[in-house]
């Protein structure tokens, strides 16, 4: 057996399907390609795929990650091609590395991921006053949201899990419509419903008219340095 670590892209109306549904997705396609994908024991087998985050539905991305573990050997550039001839429009391969069976799972590894956050307020912004809105919200020490549980309402603290949240200076941004970069921890640290996080930042923002997230980017973060879940290579921040 071998295992392939994948990372893969969803977007366009793929972004609007659940987990349980981006997993049949994977399960139909692999069949339909002939990819000789490994099957648990027991009563009820089941293909071994393997997320490295649950993506909110109606969010798209640019990187999320799975593992695959195959039966029989199978070259990484030849997955890649083929599966992507039976994948939905809006789902795609972007690259497969093998890694070993014993490599930890991508759910105990993953802890960071990043996003760009696109704003359009309703009157013009201008840089220093947006920069100085984002300065005074993350030099809160709290930010408190109420997150539902099992046992009814519970106050949570999401400062410690945003790592940075920082504008983006690109050609496309105007006085109306900014560009902002977001790393936030996840996985045992806690995580951030993004939701949540956006009407906390609006209380010190300008009145926002449009806001959207995508999902740029899964991490690991480990000694106070960022790695990639592919290739484990060292990432600049």
């Amino acid at each position: 057996m071998i295992k392939l670590r994948v990372k893969f892209s969803k977007k366009g109306r793929t972004c609007f399907i659940s987990h349980l549904d981006l997993l049949r997705t994977f399960e139909r396609s692999l069949r339909r390609a002939n990819i000789p994908i490994a099957f648990s024991q027991g009563f009820n087998p089941h293909p071994k795929i393997s997320f490295g985050s649950v993506l909110p539905v109606g969010l798209e991305s640019e990187a999320e990650y799975v593992d695959f573990v195959l039966s029989e050997e199978y070259d990484s550039l030849r997955f890649k091609e083929i599966l992507n001839q039976f994948l939905p429009t809006g789902l795609s391969v972007v690259a497969v590395e093998q890694v070993t069976p014993d490599a930890p799972s991508l759910m105990e590894e993953i802890n960071l991921a990043v996003y760009r956050l696109i704003i359009d307020f309703e009157l013009p912004v201008s840089k220093s006053e947006l920069i100085s809105d984002l300065e005074k919200f993350l030099a809160q020490e709290k930010i408190i949201i109420t997150k539902k549980t099992k046992k009814g309402e519970k106050e949570i603290n999401i400062r410690p899990l945003i790592k940075h949240l920082k504008l983006v200076a690109t050609e496309q941004s105007t006085e109306k419509e900014w560009i902002l970069t977001l790393a936030v921890y996840m996985g045992s640290k806690g995580s951030v419903r993004l939701d949540q996080l956006l009407v906390e930042l609006n209380k010190f923002l300008p009145k926002i008219e449009y806001a959207k997230f995508l999902r740029t980017g899964l991490y690991i973060e480990k000694n106070n340095e960022i790695y990639c879940p592919l290739n484990k290579q060292l990432v600049k921040e």
